[in-house]
């Protein structure tokens, strides 16, 4: 072997040595970083439940949904000149959304005219005619017959021209828009698809074990807010109930109408939550709201070995400030906060404090 080979073989064995190194060091120094982190239990204040009453809150996870949605179809062919919306616009009932070229619609409607113009006249000679015993009844039918048929000629070429004018039949938000300007739009393929915003709901699954409450309307009012956006809420109505209960998942649906005037800031088809409030007059078992993970966990501190394990809700039961826990969970110690450091099975040393 060459020198210069050996030498590229020396130095590539060294590289390899020293990464084998550099990894064996890192290893043993993330170990000892676990191993001094387990040594030094996380301090986390814990809290004991409290019995109280609740104004309770069931709160589900929806999208915002409108209850009437319409496709647009052209009523006539021809090159689209101008598309005027785009998708997620708010537009108005009756405000143009696109301009088919017209032109070959004028140019038929003036050539009706003049038809239909021609046959008024002829009707008017031959009705003088008629009264001087110059034309017989069944020329007079034959006139007014060709009359007739050219004012319907054309009005249908009226309609057309003003079909090329595609207009929103109702006031909402472009859901969807399927054309371009230059494209050939016809009465076979759809050009928009608006959603009314006058018209929108929410469509609540709800859990079946909760049907019997349901059953009873007992709720006082029903509230939907955006995700992050809980400062902006509007109240709803509930319209109706699902009969039974679905096999395929075990929940029945509650739909529920939104008001006018909902913020236009709401995206039809955004994630929403629903929140169904009813009057409990027996006390529950609860814990502070804090106590609760964006993940809808608690943690629960086992007071034996002083590790902290997360714990799922049945339900989220809450009237904001507290949160409804299982009976059998009352005499169990919960993490008030700093959930975003814990991990199951971590020992922690904990300090009480009240509720």
């Amino acid at each position: 072997m060459n020198p210069i080979a050996r030498s590229r073989w020396i130095i590539i064995i060294l590289a390899v040595i020293f990464l084998m190194a550099f990894v064996l060091f890192w290893n043993l120094r993330k170990d000892r970083q676990d191993q001094d982190e387990a040594s030094t239990p996380l301090s986390v204040s814990v809290i004991k439940p409290t019995r109280q009453t609740l104004a309770q809150e069931m709160v589900f996870s929806s999208a915002l949904n409108t209850e009437r949605t319409i496709t647009i179809l052209p009523r006539v062919s021809g090159m689209l000149l101008e598309v005027l919306v785009e998708e997620g616009d708010r537009v108005q009932e009756n405000q143009i959304l696109a301009q088919i070229d017209a032109e070959p619609f004028l140019l038929e409607f003036q050539a009706a005219e003049a038809s239909w113009l021609l046959a008024e006249s002829s009707l008017k000679r031959t009705e003088r005619l008629f009264e001087s015993s110059g034309a017989s009844q069944q020329q007079l039918d034959e006139a007014q017959a060709a009359r007739d048929s050219a004012f319907a000629q054309m009005e249908m070429a009226r309609m057309r021209l003003e079909y090329a004018q595609i207009q929103s039949p109702l006031s909402g938000t472009v859901m969807a828009r399927y054309g371009d300007e230059g494209d050939m739009a016809s009465s076979q393929t759809p050009l928009f698809l608006i959603g009314s915003t006058n018209q929108l709901e929410v469509v609540a699954h709800v859990p079946q074990k909760y049907w019997d409450v349901f059953q009873q309307k007992s709720y006082r009012d029903v509230r939907v807010w955006r995700e992050n956006h809980q400062e902006q809420t509007a109240l709803a109505r509930v319209l109706r109930m699902s009969p039974g209960i679905q096999p395929t998942d075990g929940t029945f649906s509650v739909v529920c109408s939104l008001p006018e005037g909902t913020p236009e800031a709401w995206p039809i088809g955004g994630s929403v939550y629903v929140g169904f409030s009813f009057g409990v007059d027996e006390p529950l078992w609860t814990l502070p709201a804090e106590a609760l993970t964006s993940k809808g966990l608690v943690w629960r501190y086992n007071t034996t070995d002083g590790t902290v394990q997360p714990v799922e809700l049945p339900s989220i039961e809450t009237d904001g400030s507290h949160v409804a826990i299982p009976e059998e969970w009352a005499q169990d110690q919960f993490i008030l906060n700093g959930h975003h450091r814990l991990r199951e099975g971590q020992a922690v040393t904990a300090f009480e404090v009240e509720a």
